[in-house]
């Protein structure tokens, strides 16, 4: 799984997006083995863009308030602390890793709930293009958030 983040912008859709894949446990029960997810932060190379790193701390910041809040609450749709994708039954705490190690979210690992790991790699001008074009057609994720 490929998620792109424009390094120029606000992560919360991004965030709300893949919370609803991590946490959603009919998802998780169709992976036999951990899926790796490539977070490509692009347009790295613009003038006061985030690095990855940046990113991924904005990215945990987010995944922990939308745990706290109850999942994605936008949309006219849904009510405060409805997903309208899955009940209460069908979601995955993010959480509960991070409660067991008595700290937050930690994104470099999920825990054994949730069978994905999570990488990031900048991407802006022709950098980290090869790294994810080998990671979209292999899977080799790239060996560091370069």
């Amino acid at each position: 799984i490929v998620l792109t983040l424009d390094s120029t912008r606000p992560v919360g859709d991004g965030a709300a997006l893949l919370h609803s894949i991590l946490t959603d446990a009919t998802i998780a029960s169709t992976w036999n083995q951990k899926v790796p997810i490539l977070v490509a932060c692009t347009r790295s190379d613009v003038p006061k863009s985030k690095n990855w790193r940046r990113i991924k701390i904005q990215l945990r910041t987010e995944l922990e308030r939308l745990e706290k809040v109850g999942g994605v609450t936008t949309g006219s749709s849904r009510g405060p602390g409805e997903d309208s994708s899955a009940t209460d039954e069908d979601k995955i705490s993010l959480l509960d890793n991070a409660k067991a190690k008595g700290g937050g979210l930690d994104l470099d690992d999920l825990g054994e709930d949730i069978p994905a790991s999570i990488h990031f790699l900048s991407v802006g001008g022709t950098d980290g293009l090869d790294a994810l074009r080998t990671f979209v057609q292999d899977g080799t994720v790239p060996s560091t958030g370069k």
